[in-house]
């Protein structure tokens, strides 16, 4: 990112980079935190939201579902062995989770 500066003795202008680390706007709805580096505009990717990553738990056995920003990849928390669950079939009764 640029900005001018006019010399008042010359009248000349000129562009000079904001200094890095400056806050801007990379105009990308997926990434975080933009700042100047080195006269770009630079953001970091969150590939959850680039993608769109749902991360809903896939079973009655899985909770927590939480998306990596750097990988855009799901991580879940297990529910312990033995935990009474339900696994959406009308015949089986008392379900459990298991491994």
């Amino acid at each position: 990112m640029m900005f001018d500066v006019c010399d008042p003795g010359s009248g000349l202008c000129y562009f000079k980079y904001r200094p890095n680390g400056y806050g801007c706007d990379d105009g990308l709805f997926y990434t975080l935190n933009d700042s100047c580096d080195d006269g770009l505009c630079r953001g970091i990717t969150d590939n959850c939201v680039r993608y769109g990553v749902n991360c809903t738990p896939y079973s009655p056995c899985i909770t927590n579902g939480y998306c990596h920003s750097f990988s855009g990849r799901c991580t879940f928390d297990r529910l312990p062995d033995g935990t009474l669950c339900d696994d959406g079939r009308p015949f089986t009764l008392e379900d459990r989770c298991q491994g």
